[in-house]
């Protein structure tokens, strides 16, 4: 275009390519930043227990068989088998947000989250064979899962840009040979036109761009799509079934009714007052509810997968599960329950 002095077209079009590379670079950036948000779930440290101690090291590092420690509130790093009972959050993986109550000798993922007291794991998997790692993996290769659309466009472009090039080429050589004031400049803008007019730029580059851009903005609703594949069959489904914990819900936990067949201000008092000293989400709902009732706990005592004890107001209180109340030989008409002992 400069060459038959056509600067202003000629600018026009790099200004548009430009523009649409900017347009480009900006959604594939946003939905890389979605999916880099999720591979964030992974720990970046471990706490290996050694016998001259313990010390963070890179989860990388960690060889099958090792011992590693989890503090309360802490992402578990890799997979393991359970030392002792634990109680651990496993929506990340799941999305079903009811703490799970697990015993010596259980399996636990990377990606879980420890609820309660501090855990030891003995590693079974290495890093990348973690079942984290599998699915950021499948979100981080969804874009090379090709839809049909892509595919035809891509054999489509192999075949017709050289036609379309040949044709251009042609358009400047056959009048040579045919036109009788033939003037070269004249077919080579001719020429040019019909390139920039017939480039399949649009679809070759807005198609796969779309449906990475899906993928990313999905990621980032934290809705894990394994490939633009997928996103066509989305098209043809008419019915949804939802795991409505997490999904359609908030999955935290309420009081919503209660039944009590004691003073109900003697339950509520030791109920909560012990609950207030507890990470358990349940503990959680109840100390919340009841709020106004916490008094101060003494010798506060958990016990994993059961539920916890203490001193209230100078009497020793349980509260738990029914395999709590079997422990201590307490005759409990329901599944959970309070007892307070003078």
């Amino acid at each position: 275009a400069f060459i038959i002095g056509e600067y202003a077209e000629g600018v026009a079009v790099m200004l548009f390519y430009s523009l649409g590379e900017y347009f480009q670079d900006s959604a594939v950036g946003k939905a890389t930043q979605s999916i880099e948000s999720l591979i964030k779930t992974q720990s970046n440290e471990v706490t290996l227990v050694q016998k001259e101690g313990s010390k963070q090291v890179d989860p990388k590092n960690v060889e099958v068989g090792s011992l590693i420690s989890v503090k309360p509130g802490e992402k578990i790093g890799l997979d393991g088998e359970l030392t002792t009972s634990a109680l651990v959050d496993s929506s990340v993986l799941t999305g079903e947000s009811k703490p799970l109550s697990l015993e010596a000798g259980d399996q636990v993922y990377a990606g879980m989250i420890n609820s309660d007291q501090k855990i030891e794991i003995k590693v079974t998997k290495k890093y990348s064979d973690t079942k984290l790692s599998q699915i950021l993996e499948l979100v981080k290769e969804a874009s090379s899962n090709k839809s049909k659309t892509e595919r035809f466009i891509t054999k489509f472009a192999k075949v017709y840009t050289p036609v379309v090039t040949l044709l251009a080429v042609l358009i400047v050589v056959i009048p040579f040979f045919i036109v009788e004031n033939y003037i070269f400049s004249e077919f080579l803008y001719r020429a040019l036109v019909f390139l920039v007019i017939s480039c399949p730029c649009a679809l070759v580059i807005s198609i796969p761009l779309g449906y990475f851009g899906g993928i990313g903005a999905a990621s980032k609703n934290g809705i894990l799509v394994k490939g633009a594949n997928y996103l066509d069959l989305l098209c043809e489904i008419d019915s949804f079934v939802f795991d409505k914990t997490g999904t359609l819900t908030e999955g935290s936990f309420n009081v919503d009714k209660y039944d009590i067949e004691i003073n109900e201000d003697l339950f509520w008092t030791s109920a909560c007052s012990l609950a207030q000293n507890s990470t358990h989400p349940i503990s959680k709902a109840i100390s919340q509810f009841k709020k106004d009732k916490c008094q101060e706990v003494l010798n506060f005592k958990e016990i994993s997968g059961k539920g916890i004890s203490g001193e209230v107001e100078g009497a020793t209180v349980l509260l738990g599960n029914k395999k709590l109340m079997d422990h201590f030989k307490i005759d409990c008409p329901v599944e959970g329950g309070a007892v307070k002992s003078s």
